[in-house]
């Protein structure tokens, strides 16, 4: 083989050549030696194959787990020494932060990553995480990660935050129409200064804020949970996080997070009472507009309408919580009759949707909402035209179906709002939908009777 003719090998350039290498081979042996250590800390009960599952994505990836098992009486202690992990038998005693720490005792790494056994590390994190702890100076103690909480309807709403829609339709993932984010920080150093508070809701913030050391936001880094996703699960945490919720206010009565916890649970409930109790205390607390949104949420609910607009105009429109406040102004004034106000409310949602792609979700309920005013406004072939777009666009949703039924009536077109009823009955079988079926199939029938006869009338005259 011929060399090109420009190429040097002359003994000078070889070793110059040679000494490069060196130097880079140096240097990643170097980065090999002090490439910070991982371990995982869990607190696990009954994980199943969601431990599995966990434990699988972060193979490669730490150098050490240890799993604080809290009285499994599955194969959860099996499937963790399949994985070689550290498993430590503890009693519970109703406290998430103490388990936690028991835990952490037994982690001898650099860093910490800490999990629950229905959450996952996406693909990227092998090539992720090592980058993350390799860039940390020495006065971050820890990360703040994004979690995606996948849930099985897109048209929720958690902690002020609504439903993203949910493009990665693979994996465990696939069958999830949506997710809802939230901020935890669950990467750290390991440092005996550093350690989870809170009998529920547990958090490393306060100590490692006290060591001295700060916490970075990751932007392009998430963990997945899927625990919100099967309701069995979700309903006995729900219990869970309520009663330990309680006792966490007894111990922290200054800590409005606590109290907006609690009251954040107690909504789910539908514990109207205590959620404005534990709503009032955080506001008085804090200051922060969140609150207030949940106290408006309870008084519509209630049907104090008049008092829900209040609380919400007491929330500033340059807040990130002005996509819930518009939309929940728009409801309310359309229950008041005030539907011109209600069209400029829904008006302001469906921009701030199409806007920001994170509330894009809620698109087609706008529309079919906003669209129902129109009608009952007379902007009859608008309003129909945005009630049929929603209807296509989610034709599982009960409500974008009664609004175009309803809309249908409004126009007094019967013999339509029948065939809607109809297709309600069938989707959404129940006593309710098989009685209005009924009621408009005869209600069209007999406006085509009417029609007849008043055609014939006409007839007759001529």
């Amino acid at each position: 083989m011929r060399r090109p003719a420009d190429l040097d090998l002359s003994p000078h350039r070889l070793a110059d050549a040679h000494g490069r290498l060196l130097r880079v081979a140096n240097g990643l042996q170097q980065r090999l030696v002090t490439m910070p250590t991982l371990g995982l800390s869990m607190i696990v009960r009954n994980g199943g194959e969601d431990l599995r599952c966990c434990l699988r994505s972060v193979v490669g990836i730490v150098d050490q787990i240890v799993v604080a098992d809290t009285g499994s009486t599955d194969n959860s202690i099996e499937v963790a020494r399949e994985f070689g992990a550290t498993v430590i038998p503890i009693a519970w005693s109703d406290n998430y932060a103490e388990a936690r720490n028991l835990s952490l005792a037994a982690v001898t790494t650099d860093w910490v990553i800490v999990l629950d056994a229905d959450e996952e590390l996406p693909d990227y994190a092998s090539i992720r995480i090592p980058i993350i702890l390799s860039q940390a100076t020495e006065n971050v103690g820890g990360f703040l990660l994004t979690f995606r909480n996948f849930v099985s309807t897109a048209f929720t709403s958690y902690d002020g935050k609504t439903a993203k829609i949910n493009c990665d339709r693979s994996g465990r993932a696939a069958d999830a129409p949506a997710y809802i984010e939230h901020q935890a920080t669950r990467l750290f150093r390991r440092d005996p200064e550093i350690f989870f508070l809170g009998s529920v809701h547990e958090s490393v913030d306060q100590t490692l804020a006290q060591s001295g050391r700060i916490k970075l936001a990751v932007s392009d880094f998430h963990i997945d949970h899927y625990g919100y996703f099967k309701p069995e699960v979700w309903e006995a945490k729900k219990l869970r996080y309520r009663d330990l919720g309680y006792r966490k206010v007894q111990e922290q009565p200054e800590n409005h997070m606590a109290w907006r916890e609690l009251g954040m649970v107690q909504y789910l409930f539908d514990e109207h009472a205590e959620v404005m109790r534990c709503m009032e205390r955080d506001y008085a607390l804090s200051a922060e507009p969140l609150p207030l949104l949940y106290m408006a949420k309870v008084q519509y609910k209630l049907g104090n309408l008049t008092e829900a607009l209040e609380l919400l105009d007491r929330i500033p429109d340059s807040d990130a919580l002005v996509f819930e406040k518009s939309h929940c102004q728009g409801d309310i004034l359309h229950d008041l009759g005030k539907l011109d106000d209600a069209l400029l409310a829904y008006q302001a949602t469906l921009a701030i949707s199409n806007a920001l792609p994170e509330y894009r979700v809620w698109k087609p309920v706008i529309e079919s909402k906003l669209g129902y005013v129109e009608v009952r406004l007379g902007e009859i072939d608008r309003g129909l035209q945005k009630l049929l777009w929603a209807v296509v666009e989610m034709p599982d949703v009960y409500d974008s179906q009664e609004r175009l039924m309803k809309a249908l009536i409004v126009m007094e077109r019967f013999p339509e709002a029948a065939d809607v009823a109809e297709a309600m009955r069938k989707r959404f079988p129940s006593q309710k939908t098989v009685a209005r079926a009924i009621a408009l199939m005869v209600k069209a029938k007999a406006t085509k009777i009417a029609l007849t006869a008043s055609t014939d009338g006409m007839a007759l005259r001529f």
